[in-house]
């Protein structure tokens, strides 16, 4: 697919029925997701579904984690919302769940610990320390100073 003036990855997704994500990742994008007039993109094919009897656009939206107004506008559907039996509509691709963090085997194979983070650090100066900082009487202190004072 060839991008045109004015084009953006928001505009290709919903005139395609795909999401942004699938259209950047099928294209090795990286951010700021900029598309240029002639640049070629490969478009992602969407999913879709062939309404039953009984479904509702609501229905349909919720089994597939869609927004109800989202696959509305997808498929060009004005308030009420009428579908019919056999009518095929489009479905944005789900974009694929973050994968879980991998642990990594230690030299002698068995599981590694797990590393604890990162702390930031301090650039320059001196880093404070107790001694620095004068230490604050308990309540009990501060009452039997007020008392002797008075």
């Amino acid at each position: 697919m060839t991008v045109r003036s004015g084009d953006t990855v928001y505009g290709l997704a919903r005139r395609h029925g795909v999401t942004q994500q699938a259209i950047i990742n099928a294209n090795g994008m990286t951010p700021p997701y900029t598309v240029w007039p002639g640049q070629i993109l490969r478009m992602p094919s969407p999913a879709s579904y062939t309404v039953a009897a009984g479904d509702s656009l609501y229905a349909i939206a919720r089994t597939h984690g869609v927004d109800v107004e989202d696959l509305a506008g997808l498929n060009r559907l004005r308030p009420p919302f009428t579908i019919y039996v056999g009518q095929r509509l489009v479905l944005p691709r789900q974009s694929m769940p973050a994968a879980p963090p991998v642990q990594q085997a230690a030299v002698d194979g068995s599981p590694s610990a797990p590393v604890p983070p990162r702390r930031p650090i301090q650039l320059g100066g001196t880093p404070p320390s107790s001694a620095s900082t004068p230490a604050r009487p308990s309540a009990s202190a501060q009452r039997a100073s007020a008392d002797a004072r008075q």
